[in-house]
């Protein structure tokens, strides 16, 4: 409904705007001739049809032909002329705006979104004029000869005239009244205030320009057309439209000529102007509609020239402007890179293609240790550390070689002048063209990473040596063994060395005593081994050596002088560390030997010569043994390694008993292996275990099945707490880890009631790594506990680094503490340390019920031993706990 209503007003507006400029057309009609000067509705037909779109153009056409028709009857025409006129009208409109649309296709009105502002569209907006008004005024001529018998030349001419004014004038002042208006169909009040914005430049002074112009112009243009003496200043009207078209916009220009050229028309209709020494009426017609038409073209002319000029001068100084900002930027540039290339913290040179110092900044200077006038010049290749060292110009060239890549780098060694090396990394790129084409120039930044390749070489050398004695690591004696083992005539033996007794020195003297002996046996075997023999510590007490060239009787005789040798020096000192001696086992290399089966080899023949009685020497003689036979160690690997196949393997509970409350809340579980339907005890294995990986797989077995019980015993007492054993491996590895989180997820139990038991040997020999697994499980709400507590040399230490919840009092102050004053000391200093740091204590080894009623007069808050109860299995352990009403002091 809104769009249609629309449509009407549309409609209505145009058809009256047609009305009244078809009435004012005919008021410039000269008497007797029926010809009007000027068609102001040619203009008006125009803009009507160029303002729709191609679907309103039917309905525009025929409104607008209906229009036409009844106009021309109104006034008198005979109805088959008045319908000559209505095709003329019509024809002229739709020729006009298509020939617009097709030359013009840019401007506003006519398809395109651009304002008339250039000659070349008046031009051609003047040539459609005339075009489309040549067409209706033939049309229109022969239309008058078969009606009226008066089709002349003449007035074809007129007729011509009077359409191309009309579209002119109305025409070009409705296509500058919709620039000045907008597209936003604004209101009434709006439309004004932009038209008058238009015309009236913002400044005062063209506002009161504009009025003169007005009052001077209509006053000589009275003046020449009305007053008998005024035709010899006729040529002066020319000079206001040039000034009106100087100085004002399009549209100012426009209106001031059609004032003009109505001042022309109506003095000639009243017989008045420079036109009426022309007799002849419908020449006088004729002129005064070329002096109208060339007012506007002119004047339109020369404004849009102006106007082009002026907006070329602005462009043209925009430009200026903006190559003068760019050369500012470009000196900006030029100076800044300039500044970066003097001030820049690390070295930077311009070298040309064969290496040679052009340039160089201070920084550069410095690392070089001489001045820029001395450097520039010289190659800089001449400093290197090692003349026969190409680096240098093997990065230049490949600089030059590759020049699409954008930087090069390299590192590059030399010395100073004061014979100082420096280690620095080369970052170049080639500048192209840099004095003139074909002239390349490298940019090269010089940064000194001389303590950072101190640093890189320290910790390579730490990767493959252990911190304590600078002898080769594990993993270097891997790799010296396995490229010794890539030779074709790889041959030799390999060592394996373990200290014995070795734990009681860091166990009654302390860790840094253990240290120290060890440095100091490390330097006396080094000394005694030939110069190409690898000696590597493997770990703790444990060594190795590769013996290159050597037999069974050689490798024999060193392993021999090795036991010798360590005797010898540890007779020398006092006390426990006399006990200290070595056991050595032994394999010679054979050609299909690898890495890994050495190595098992001489670790088997090392736990043989232990099984002997130690500080001997093992050797296998593979003439007699093509393997290690009789070994106990491999049997129980062999059965250990059985037993997790066929899980074999179970859990004994031992309570733990809360001395206040005389209650088990919680228990210690304890591995046990089954063989031949007899029971294994831990002695049997665990040591085996413990000398290999083998171990790291018990634990993880054990933290899955713990876990399993401590939910099953947490459904009958939520309160209920399990402990478990860790070896030193497990705390330093993170697989236990993942079984654990894995196995509190899969199970539900609650991580509370988990205790984690570490011995204080685990912990001493990796304080900082034992920390770590404390800190990174400590989240998943685990408790832990320190086992054997008081059986190193350190033990009050742990107190302040570690951070366990549980401190279990080693069984060697506990048994007997009843009839030992010195033990219940210790025990009791233990307990009191404890409760102010916030622990829990558990006397271990509790066997009688005398020692129970000491660690409770003592503050000890938990009981183990087998006077609380011996271990059992999980079966038997979890019946007691459903068979009681009540939790018996002692399960037995």
């Amino acid at each position: 409904m809104t769009t249609a209503r629309g449509s009407l007003a549309r409609l209505a507006g145009w058809t009256l705007a047609f009305v009244v400029a078809g009435l004012a057309g005919r008021g410039t009609a000269i008497d007797g001739q029926g010809l009007a000067l000027v068609w102001p509705a040619a203009g008006v037909a125009v803009l009507w049809l160029a303002s729709g779109d191609r679907a309103q153009r039917r309905v525009d056409v025929a409104v607008l032909g209906l229009v036409s028709f009844v106009i021309n009857v109104t006034t008198g025409a005979p109805a088959d002329l008045s319908l000559v006129l209505v095709v003329c009208n019509v024809g002229q409109a739709v020729a006009f705006v298509e020939l617009s649309r097709r030359w013009l296709p840019h401007l506003r009105g006519f398809g395109g979104h651009e304002p008339l502002r250039r000659v070349g569209d008046l031009i051609t907006f003047f040539a459609a004029a005339l075009v489309a008004c040549a067409l209706a005024a033939a049309v229109g001529v022969v239309g008058l000869e078969v009606t009226l018998d008066s089709g002349s030349l003449v007035n074809f001419l007129v007729w011509w005239g009077r359409n191309t004014t009309g579209i002119l004038v109305v025409g070009l002042l409705g296509i500058l009244l919709r620039e000045a208006i907008g597209e936003d169909r604004p209101s009434t009040l709006v439309a004004l205030r932009r038209v008058g914005a238009s015309m009236v430049s913002t400044s005062g002074v063209r506002g009161v320009e504009i009025t003169v112009l007005t009052v001077l112009s209509t006053s000589l243009y009275a003046f020449v057309f009305i007053h008998p003496q005024g035709h010899p200043f006729a040529f002066l009207l020319l000079v206001f439209t040039f000034w009106a078209a100087l100085r004002f916009t399009p549209l100012t220009v426009h209106m001031h000529a059609i004032g003009a050229g109505t001042v022309a028309i109506t003095a000639t209709l009243y017989d008045l102007g420079p036109f009426l020494v022309l007799d002849d009426l419908a020449f006088r017609a004729l002129i005064s509609q070329v002096f109208y038409i060339m007012v506007v073209v002119a004047g339109l002319a020369l404004a849009l020239t102006h106007s082009e000029e002026r907006s070329v001068s602005a462009r043209l100084a925009v430009l200026l402007e903006s190559s003068k900002l760019r050369e500012e930027a470009v000196t900006t540039s030029r100076d800044r890179a300039e500044r970066l290339f003097q001030d820049a913290p690390h070295g930077v040179a311009v070298l040309d293609t064969s290496g040679v110092i052009r340039q160089v900044n201070p920084a550069l200077c410095d690392l070089l240790g001489s001045w820029a006038s001395d450097l520039v010049g010289l190659e800089l290749a001449s400093f290197g550390d090692d003349h026969a060292d190409a680096t240098l110009h093997q990065h230049i060239l490949a600089v030059v070689a590759d020049a699409a890549s954008a930087r090069e780098e390299a590192i590059w060694t030399f010395r100073t002048l004061d014979g100082s090396q420096r280690v620095v990394s080369l970052s170049s790129t080639l500048l192209r063209d840099a004095d003139g084409p074909g002239r390349h120039a490298v940019l090269t930044n010089v940064v000194d990473i001389s303590e950072r390749h101190r640093y890189q070489e320290r910790l390579t050398y730490l990767a493959d040596h252990d911190p304590l004695t600078g002898l080769a690591n594990r993993r270097k004696f891997q790799h010296e063994l396995q490229l010794h083992l890539k030779r074709e005539d790889a041959g030799g033996a390999v060592l394996m060395l373990d200290l014995d007794h070795f734990k009681d020195v860091n166990d009654s003297l302390g860790h840094g005593v253990g240290d120290q002996l060890l440095v100091l046996l490390a330097r006396a075997l080094r000394g005694r081994l030939r110069e190409g023999d690898v000696f590597a510590r493997l770990g703790g007490d444990e060594f190795a050596v590769l013996l290159p060239e050597a037999d069974l009787g050689v490798a024999e005789r060193a392993a021999e002088d090795i036991v010798a040798l360590v005797r010898e020096h540890m007779s020398q000192l006092d006390g426990v560390q006399r006990r200290v001696t070595v056991s050595v086992g032994g394999v010679v290399i054979e050609p299909d030997d690898s890495t890994v089966s050495l190595l098992a080899t001489a670790d088997t023949m090392l736990y043989d010569a232990k099984e002997a009685g130690r500080n001997r020497v093992a050797v296998l003689d593979r003439r007699v043994h093509a393997q290690p036979e009789g070994s106990a160690r491999m049997m129980w690997a062999e059965r250990i390694d059985t037993a997790l196949a066929r899980d074999d393997f179970e859990l004994h509970l031992q309570p733990i008993l809360d001395v206040a409350t005389g209650r088990v809340t919680g228990a210690e579980a304890l591995l046990r292996m089954r063989y031949d339907g007899e029971i294994v005890m831990p002695g049997q294995f665990l040591p085996v275990a413990e000398r290999s990986e083998t171990i790291v797989q018990l634990d993880r077995w054990v933290v899955r099945r713990a876990v399993e019980l401590l939910a099953t015993l947490q459904s009958t007492d939520p309160g209920f707490r399990l402990s478990i054993n860790l070896s030193a491996k497990s705390v330093h590895g993170l697989s236990i880890e993942d079984e654990l989180r894995a196995a509190l997820e899969l199970h539900g139990a609650d991580p509370r009631g988990l205790v984690l038991e570490i011995t204080e040997t685990a912990a001493l020999r990796h304080i900082d790594e034992a920390r770590e697994f404390i800190e990174r499980l400590r989240p998943l709400g685990c408790r832990f506990a320190l086992d054997d507590f008081g059986a190193g040399f350190g033990s009050f230490y742990y107190f302040k680094n570690l951070h366990f919840d549980v401190v279990k009092i080693d069984g060697q102050f506990v048994d007997g503490c009843a009839g030992s004053p010195m033990n219940r000391a210790i025990i009791s200093s233990v307990a009191q340390m404890a409760t102010e740091l916030g622990k829990t204590t558990v006397a271990e080894f509790v066997t009688d019920s005398a020692t129970l009623e000491v660690v409770d007069t003592l503050g000890v808050d938990f009981a183990q031993g087998y006077h609380v109860g011996r271990p059992i299995p999980v079966d038997d352990f979890i019946g007691v706990m459903h068979a009681r009403e009540q939790t018996p002091s002692v399960v037995s």
